[in-house]
């Protein structure tokens, strides 16, 4: 005997805003010999009013239950034939977690799985195991009386976590129910308990589904239904002993007949038979498919043999024959010395193509099973390292984070979905890194920056620019390809062009309010905000192959940055320029690489790679900057003042700009698809609003 379960299912989501799936597992019937069935009952009432959005995400729940279940349960390794009842509740555990997972990622996966009604069941020979949870119904009809065996929750939780497991085994004629909620109320009780008790399992559930009918586009209703039945062997498992054939005896031929009527409309039955020769036995098979109407009752099978006495026969059954050999006998049939060419090579194409067909069907709904176990299996990989970086999160483990972080974003992107419902999986699951990623770096995405102005009517549309704020809403731009200085003032949108320099200009510097430092290679101007004048400002040095790569100006002292001597210079004010020349670093430091020097006390210097390094009084001092994600690509800018709380880090590359803390934390990052072409970056007096040429255009970040 073992227990046979039949499903009655109607779901009509858009009429009763309630969406039910019955589910049975097939396994293979290896692992559903020594492991049993999957079974499910699960129902989502759905509250949201965009029906398809809701119902798109009540599938996912669904397949993610089914899935994530089938997926743990039935891993190698994991199940044990001893035990499964541990191996059912670890993989019902498991499944608690992903579902808090995605829980957690997803705050409509989060609503949607506290409408949630389901029973999972397990069925393995004689025993059934089940939790439940939500409004779900599980009662056997024993002897013409309910028994319920799970009471309904009068206040469910809203934590939806399979934890009891219940098990037992079901009596002859008992008939145990996992369904919805209203199963009950589509059907008197005394009709119920005399189809079920008179029926078969399946010809029950036929007849329960009929009932229904009439309602089937009105109502919403769910329920396996399940019944001790005569074991139904496959082909393969028939066995039958010598001692049963050691009284038989035999005339002519011996023959042996294997009839089995498997409740199905189509009925198969197979006839073999044995002929003798002196050396040989050769075995005949022959095929005849007829029609019947399920039974009800299943007649024992019938075996008899005639043999001569002290002669037995030696048996080969249908699971040793392979199936190349009824191919050969099919095709030996048509090829008959009456069949003429032409028709040979036509039924020989005809027999391949059958062969073929029959061969890439199997073959592509293997792979898709195989492409869908694999993929549900990537995914529990994936949960199990979001748990983990949830857990160094609450540590701040920010080395493991990054890791995982990263891992995640490979394991997702190796991802292969191939139905719908992967592919939107996989979508959930991106956009939930996403943004878990980009709370954890600090990440703040500007769809559309507040544009001030644009600066293409100052010079070439493509010339390179940079920008200097002085105060209340005034500018300094300049145009690096002809050199041009322009004040612009924001709150009148008025352009005035001030002068056309006589160098390139690398860098401009805010001495004071009236007073511009323009840097070139090897000289620096003042200009004279007031009188619009330059004046070239004399440096006493004794090099002679004197070279600026960046200047600074800090407590009327100059520093120079210059790589090719390897060393930053320090000069004092006088009424004509800078002397005294000293060399600051003290230390043997390469500085080959560096493109950048900014001082607020500290001196920080910033190379091509997006390293920033830090020096006080010349000496190097030790800073980490946490690293950003994804890594910093050939930064260009770093700005800091004494006056200014941040530092900030100009990214082309990836179209940021970096916000940290003068102890290297990362704080924020600025990104917007418009920053295509990143030049420049200054913030206004009190560090409010930070001001960004991005080519053309100057945009305004609200900082605060």
């Amino acid at each position: 005997m073992e227990i046979g379960a039949n499903k009655i299912c109607v779901s009509n989501p858009e009429k009763t805003k309630s969406f039910v799936r019955c589910h049975r597992f097939f396994p293979s019937n290896h692992q559903r010999k020594m492991f049993g069935e999957l079974l499910f009952i699960l129902e989502i009432k759905l509250t949201n009013n965009h029906l398809n959005k809701s119902l798109n995400i009540a599938e996912e729940v669904f397949e993610i239950i089914i899935n994530g279940l089938r997926t743990n349960y039935y891993r190698p390794g994991d199940l044990r034939s001893d035990n499964l009842e541990e191996s059912f509740e670890n993989a019902l555990q498991k499944l608690n977690r992903l579902i808090h997972q995605e829980s957690i990622s997803s705050r409509d996966f989060e609503n949607t799985i506290k409408n949630l009604n389901a029973v999972i069941g397990l069925s393995h020979d004689e025993k059934i195991y089940f939790t439940s949870v939500g409004s779900a119904q599980v009662f056997i009809i024993k002897k013409n009386k309910i028994v319920d065996l799970v009471s309904e929750e009068i206040n469910p939780s809203t934590v939806r976590n399979f934890s009891q497991i219940i098990s037992g085994n079901l009596e002859k004629n008992d008939v145990l129910f996992f369904s919805t909620s209203n199963f009950l109320d589509y059907f008197v009780f005394e009709k119920l308990c005399q189809i079920v008790n008179k029926l078969s399992g399946s010809e029950a559930a036929q007849k329960l589904t009929s009932l229904l009918k009439n309602l089937n586009d009105k109502i919403s209703v769910g329920a396996l239904l399940l019944k001790k039945e005569n074991k139904k062997e496959m082909p393969e498992e028939m066995t039958i002993k010598k001692d049963n054939l050691a009284n038989q005896n035999l005339e002519e031929k011996p023959v042996i007949k294997i009839e089995k009527n498997i409740s199905y409309p189509n009925v198969l039955k197979i006839r073999v038979e044995e002929e003798r020769g002196p050396e040989i036995q050769q075995l005949k098979i022959k095929e005849e498919k007829t029609l019947s109407l399920p039974i009800e009752k299943k007649e024992k099978d019938v075996v008899s043999v005639d043999k001569k006495p002290n002669q037995t026969p030696k048996i080969k059954f249908f699971s040793k024959i392979k199936i190349s050999k009824l191919y050969l006998s099919f095709i030996k049939k048509i090829f008959s010395p009456k069949i003429t060419k032409p028709l040979k090579i036509f039924s020989l194409i005809l027999i391949i193509f059958i062969i073929v067909s029959f061969s890439i069907l199997f073959i592509k709904n293997k792979n898709q099973e195989e492409n869908t176990l694999k993929f549900f299996l990537s995914l529990q990989e994936i949960q199990k390292n979001n748990a983990l970086l949830n857990a160094a999160l609450n540590y701040n483990d920010q080395k493991t984070v990054d890791l995982l972080i990263k891992e995640l974003k490979k394991q997702i992107s190796s991802l292969q979905a191939r139905t719908m419902i992967e592919k939107e999986l996989l979508k959930n699951i991106k956009n939930d890194l996403e943004q878990n990623t980009d709370k954890i770096y600090g990440v703040i995405k500007i769809n559309e920056p507040e544009i001030i102005t644009n600066l293409s009517s100052l010079g070439k549309k493509d010339d390179l620019k940079k920008i200097v704020y002085l105060q209340n809403n005034n500018f300094i731009i300049i145009n690096q390809v002809n050199n041009e200085v322009y004040l612009y003032n924001a709150k009148n949108k008025e352009f005035s062009l001030i002068i056309k320099n006589d160098f390139y200009i690398n860098r401009a510097i805010k001495y004071d309010e009236n007073n511009i430092f323009l840097v070139g290679e090897t000289q620096i101007k003042n200009l004279n905000l007031i009188n619009q004048k330059t004046k070239l400002l004399e440096i006493e040095t004794q090099r002679k192959n004197f070279n600026i790569t960046d200047a600074e100006i800090y407590e009327n002292k100059l520093y120079i940055l210059d790589t090719k001597n390897n060393q930053i210079f320090k000069y004092f004010k006088n009424d004509d320029g800078f002397d005294k020349e000293l060399p600051w670093i003290t230390e043997n430091i390469n500085l080959t690489n560096i493109n950048s020097i900014i001082i607020d006390g500290s001196v920080y210097l910033l190379d091509k790679s997006g390293k920033i390094l830090k020096f006080f009084l010349g000496k190097s001092q030790p800073i980490i900057f946490s690293d950003p994600y994804p890594p910093t690509i050939k930064p260009t800018k770093l700005l800091a003042s004494a006056s200014l709380a941040y530092l900030y880090l100009l990214e082309p590359d990836q179209k940021r700009i970096l916000v940290y803390d003068k102890n290297g934390n990362l704080q924020k990052q600025f990104v917007s698809e418009e920053f295509k072409d990143l030049q420049d970056m200054v913030t206004n007096e009190d560090e409010s609003i930070i001001f960004i040429l991005n080519k053309n255009d100057l945009y305004k970040i609200e900082l605060k």
